[in-house]
């Protein structure tokens, strides 16, 4: 869906706001909440071993970035399961001094995943990740508006409402959204976090 579709739960409390700066403050609350929450996950297509390599470019979907590195499992060239339980960690320095069997995985830049040992050829390596739109996103999924919409929402409104000398300045109806806004963050933060806990793993984008 476009930035513009926030239009209706936007403009009424923001009747003249120009549409660009709309579909700005949108897409900065949608980073803000998804960065927060890691409610957007997926499984991301599977990079292969080749006995040789231990860093793989990891591709986000369209429009998204990598926010971290949430669960890896590798299978081997038959579809058995190998290793269901790789260590993983968004700080790789420190992961990466650990002295363990165990494989270990964490993410170099946010792009490149580090997967040590080296793995067999053949084996696949699917990284299961929570997202957030990049700053230049021209879209954001159906599902992410249907299911966070209005709390993104409340966190563009938070902002335009409180610009100064705008002719939809609101100082009340800023305090409003920014208190709902930071309330959606902490509530669908905890949700994410236990429904992740609790869930199989699942090669589909999941929502919290």
């Amino acid at each position: 869906m476009n930035w513009d579709g926030f239009g209706p739960l936007i403009l009424p409390y923001a009747t003249t706001c120009p549409v660009p700066l709309l579909e700005q403050h949108a897409r900065l609350a949608a980073i803000e909440f998804l960065a927060h929450t890691k409610a957007w996950r997926a499984d991301l297509a599977p990079v292969v071993g080749d006995g040789v390599l231990t860093a793989f470019t990891l591709v986000a979907p369209t429009d998204s970035q990598i926010e971290k590195l949430l669960a890896v499992v590798i299978t081997d060239a038959y579809g058995n399961v190998t290793e269901a339980n790789v260590k993983v960690d968004l700080d790789g320095a420190r992961l990466g001094r650990m002295a363990s069997s165990s494989v270990l995985a964490y993410l170099q830049g946010r792009k490149l995943l580090a997967v040590k040992p080296v793995q067999a050829t053949g084996a696949s390596i699917v990284a299961t990740v929570a997202l957030k739109p990049t700053l230049t996103a021209a879209t954001i999924p159906d599902e992410v508006f249907e299911q966070y919409g209005q709390f993104i929402a409340n966190g563009a409104l938070a902002k335009l409402t409180s610009m100064a000398n705008k002719p939809w300045t609101d100082t009340t109806t800023a305090r409003i959204n920014e208190a709902e806004f930071i309330n959606a963050k902490a509530v669908t933060a905890r949700q994410a976090e236990r429904g992740f806990a609790k869930s199989g793993r699942r090669s589909a984008t999941r929502w919290f």
